[in-house]
């Protein structure tokens, strides 16, 4: 004979009697047993019964009136039918906001990585633009130095060679005279290139003192570029222990959360097994005095006059042993008045109860509340 699908998956039956004693629920609790992929008939019973507890127990918190709790409160009723325990709903929120910070943590980490290289560029960007005008700086001043140079001789070379000319063409004194100061002129004149020489190369030193100047601005630009990007990495360093110390303050904290929950859904779970220990106590002792009483009405009249009588001896002799009860503790007048039978039969009655006390019968509390006997004394 093939197997079914539920033979097959090892999925428990509900019982036919629940079918039978709840037609109502049943139908839910297959369909969330099916929907949560739960084996287990024990199981699922044990889910709703802790659902059902907990239900109890907020509407008990809540003054008896469920609609004042909040959406937290009532995860549990919610999330019950997409096959989420107690402790699974109500540990929800905190694995949403745990995610969330997750989330906005690594945000703030991008964020920040995002600046820093943002600004390591422009530092890098500006050291290498002022790299570029420095060394233009220096091309320009050394140029420029070059050129005067240049013109500053070959206008002292020509100056010189005009006056050794003149001079020695002159075959006069007179035009010696004047070649002389002429030459005095050239000489003067040569003494101004010279100075203009000089100051031709004061000049260049000048720029090339420019083109130190810049160079060592370069440098410096370099050196701050770098301690700049050094601060930007130490905040960054900074901004991570912080993050880090942030993150370890809010673990202790969800750790802490967690274990109050924990010892609240701990003391939720006790009670809840408290109540479900009661009930199930009173529901044995149900079923006891139940049984005890079909037990008792499956007895004949005779036997249920029998153990009145052995009830009447043991009020007359509580603290005497079963088998030491004396048979006129109880006279046969004081049996008829009370059963309303015969002497002979008050007689047998009472040898009988004797034999049930020594026999160990011991009266039960639903015995006792079912005899209508007992009852009107």
């Amino acid at each position: 004979m093939p197997l079914t699908l539920e033979e097959r998956t090892g999925t428990d039956r509900i019982p036919l009697h629940r079918w039978i004693l709840s037609p109502v629920r049943t139908p839910r609790l297959y369909r969330r047993m099916r929907l949560a992929a739960v084996r287990s008939y024990t199981d699922m019973v044990e889910r709703e019964q802790a659902l059902e507890g907990y239900r109890v127990w907020l509407t008990q918190e809540l003054g008896g009136d469920l609609s004042k709790a909040t959406d937290e409160q009532l995860l549990p009723m919610t999330m019950a039918p997409r096959g989420y325990t107690v402790e699974q709903a109500l540990a929800l929120p905190a694995q949403w906001k745990a995610e969330a910070d997750q989330r906005a943590e690594e945000e703030a980490e991008r964020q920040a990585e995002s600046e820093r290289q943002e600004a390591e560029r422009k530092a890098l960007a500006e050291a290498q633009e002022a790299e570029r005008k420095a060394d233009r700086a220096i091309r320009e001043a050394e140029t420029a130095a070059r050129v005067k140079v240049a013109e500053a001789k070959a206008a002292a070379a020509g100056a010189t060679a005009q006056a050794e000319a003149e001079e020695a063409a002159a075959d006069g004194q007179g035009r010696a005279e004047a070649a002389r100061v002429r030459a005095e002129q050239v000489r003067t004149q040569a003494e101004r290139q010279a100075a203009i020489v000089a100051e031709a190369e004061e000049s260049a030193e000048l720029s090339a003192a420019r083109a130190r100047k810049a160079e060592a601005d370069r440098v410096a630009a370099q050196e701050e570029a770098r301690a700049a990007a050094a601060r930007l990495e130490a905040e960054d360093q900074a901004a991570k222990a912080e993050r880090l110390a942030a993150e370890r303050q809010r673990l202790e904290a969800a750790r802490a959360a967690d274990a109050r929950r924990a010892q609240e859904e701990q003391a939720t779970a006790e009670l809840f097994a408290a109540d479900a220990a009661q009930r199930r106590a009173a529901r044995a002792e149900a079923e006891a005095q139940a049984e005890a009483a079909e037990d008792f009405m499956r007895l004949s009249s005779r036997q249920r006059n029998a153990r009145r009588v052995a009830r009447m001896l043991l009020a007359v002799q509580p603290d005497t042993p079963a088998e030491l009860i004396a048979h006129d503790s109880i006279s046969l007048r004081e049996i008829q008045d009370r059963l309303g039978v015969s002497q002979t039969i008050a007689g047998e009655l009472r040898h009988e109860a004797v034999d049930l006390l020594r026999n160990g019968y011991t009266p039960t509390p639903a015995e006792t509340s079912l005899d209508p006997v007992t009852a009107q004394d």
